[in-house]
């Protein structure tokens, strides 16, 4: 899978979690005789969640810092799964980090992450 260019790998930067969710909006309308009427108004953006982990040997320290500095720049991402096939933009809502595992000097060997992107245009 990649991010805006920022290519998940198995054994340097991979996840080994995904998961979507769809949601749609409806309004409701009481009336005076029954229950509430639902009516479909829109499907709402796609969001993803993705964990994984990085590991330190094989990406260096500076995988995660590449993500975080494309998150930071508040622009929407194209996402493309590893089949070849174009998801559209998606904009990064949340990166967290957890460092573990110290070796000499705090640099850490494990270092896994959560990230949840957002669909920007539907």
């Amino acid at each position: 899978m990649v991010l805006g260019g920022f290519k998940f790998e198995v054994g340097r930067t991979g996840f080994d979690e995904l998961s979507e969710n769809f949601a749609y909006k409806w309004n409701y309308i009481d009336n005076a005789k029954s229950v509430a009427n639902g009516q479909f108004s829109a499907r709402q953006r796609q969001t993803i969640n993705l964990k994984g982990l990085i590991s330190t040997r094989e990406a260096g320290v500076t995988s995660f810092d590449e993500l975080l500095e494309k998150a930071g720049k508040g622009e929407a991402l194209t996402l493309v799964d590893g089949r070849g096939q174009v998801h559209g933009k998606f904009v990064v809502e949340s990166l967290k980090k957890t460092s573990t595992a110290f070796i000499g000097q705090g640099i850490p060997r494990v270092v896994t992450f959560d990230m949840s992107i957002k669909e920007y245009e539907i």
